[in-house]
């Protein structure tokens, strides 16, 4: 498998993981509200870095 597939397979990996984490920080998840807020800033600082790495993987496949 070249490396331009296992870029793809991993982006696409990790936008679902986003969605997922994005589903569970914004949707009203009732566990989430319940989470004391060291753990939520933690899981919006999550978020924002997958978010940034996809980007980032986005603009590699963009290159090759």
């Amino acid at each position: 498998m070249s490396h331009i597939y296992r870029i793809r397979d991993e982006k696409d990996e990790i936008d679902t993981r986003i969605e997922k984490l994005r589903a569970f920080i914004w949707d009203g998840n009732q566990i989430f509200k319940e989470l004391p807020m060291v753990d939520v800033d933690l899981l919006i600082t999550q978020l924002h870095t997958m978010r940034q790495y996809s980007e980032i993987l986005g603009k590699r496949l963009a290159r090759s």
